[in-house]
């Protein structure tokens, strides 16, 4: 849910609500929260309760500094092993996934839906970048920082689509360069693709 918008940064999660909307009884909700506070997605204090992480803008310019490192420094490692056609696959989804915004853009509520399912496709691209360099323990430490980025990514998509425009268009060119074998132009174009967003990432989101 908070991953999906229904949660906004900073808002609060009364556990009563909570329990009502899951169906379940406060023990779980309980340690579902301490779960979630250990992972750093949301927050616990003890007079207010608890409510969903909000960034600093120092916190998030340094967050996205650590993303282009996690993506870019075993880039050729990571393309090299994956097969081809799982790039043409992820390639595919994404026209797909474009398709479908454009067929929706007049519908707020399967705009949102279809928002998810294109951020499902951009996190997996960018997760397998990472994963493919066959290192866990770098892979474990991306995937907090890659969470930490979803709890923002869905309301910047809602807020600022020519930004999601312009990205979907840079995501094709990495896939292009990729599948050419042209490594040296896709982490050029990777690491472009992500200081353009952490560009717009830092201006249009309310940091606390």
């Amino acid at each position: 849910a908070i991953f999906n918008g229904v949660f906004l940064p900073g808002e609060a999660l009364p556990e009563d609500q909570l329990t009502k909307a899951l169906g379940a009884s406060r023990t779980p909700v309980r340690e579902a929260l301490m779960r979630l506070k250990h992972e750093g997605l949301i927050q616990i204090s003890p007079r207010k309760g608890a409510r969903v992480a909000e960034l600093s803008a120092e916190e998030a310019d340094n967050l996205l500094e650590a993303r282009e490192i996690y993506e870019t420094a075993f880039f050729d490692r990571a393309v090299t092993a994956v097969n081809r056609d799982e790039f043409k696959q992820l390639r595919d989804a994404f026209k797909e996934a474009e398709g479908n915004l454009t067929a929706v853009t007049d519908d707020p509520e399967l705009y949102e839906q279809t928002c998810t399912e294109y951020l499902k496709i951009d996190y997996d691209f960018h997760r397998l970048l990472v994963s493919a360099a066959n290192n866990r323990f770098w892979l474990e430490s991306y995937d907090q920082l890659l969470d930490k980025m979803r709890v923002y990514s869905f309301h910047l998509m809602l807020k600022q689509a020519p930004v999601f425009n312009q990205s979907r268009k840079e995501h094709s060119s990495i896939l292009d360069s990729i599948l050419s074998e042209d490594y040296s132009e896709a982490k050029w174009l990777l690491r472009q693709h992500i200081r353009n967003f952490k560009d717009q990432f830092i201006v249009d989101i309310p940091f606390s």
